[in-house]
């Protein structure tokens, strides 16, 4: 346990682990949404057509912003603000103590960068479920296929850029939290 403490106090690690951890419990009310407008909207068709497919993506997009955004700021405050927190003092390290950002400025900082992300999370996401959906993969698994592959993606992409902020901040001191 006193590794794996000691890895969470990495704040690209906490990052990492908090915006995956969203993002499964967000998939879970997705799931359900995709699979409730497939069962009732669609009469649970094999078969849908081009606009069908369109809107379970569009479906799934609104549902998923709200969801994992919620999700995300929750998990940040539990494991870098929540008053009672695990013992071992602040989970995650930033930049020193005095530099350490308040709860809704950092989570938002990470918020504001999965933002700049989020068309090309969405495009993969959107493009992998209705190939998926095409191919006669049923709504709710391609949408599961669907976020597990662009998931994978734009947390390699966010975890390079966060490692160049990282490098940034410890040059010159951009006041960046490092990452």
């Amino acid at each position: 346990m006193n590794l794996i403490t000691r890895l969470y106090k990495r704040r690209i690690i906490n990052i990492n682990v908090n915006i995956i951890v969203a993002g499964i419990f967000a998939l879970v009310p997705v799931a359900v949404v995709v699979e409730l407008v497939h069962r009732f909207a669609f009469e649970n068709r094999d078969e849908l057509d081009g606009i069908e497919k369109k809107i379970i993506a569009g479906v799934t997009i609104l549902t998923d912003i709200v969801s994992d955004v919620t999700c995300f700021y929750v998990l940040h405050w539990l494991a870098n603000h929540w008053p009672n927190r695990l013992p071992g003092h602040k989970l995650a390290e930033v930049a020193g103590e005095a530099a350490a950002p308040g709860f809704f400025k950092d989570a938002t900082l990470v918020q504001v960068e999965r933002m700049v992300l989020s068309p090309l999370l969405y495009t993969i996401w959107t493009v992998t479920q209705i190939l998926l959906m095409r191919n006669h993969v049923a709504p709710v698994y391609a949408t599961v296929a669907g976020f597990c592959t662009a998931t994978a993606i734009i947390r390699t992409v966010h975890t390079a850029w966060m490692l160049r902020n990282q490098r940034r901040a410890r040059k010159g001191g951009t006041g960046v939290p490092p990452g």
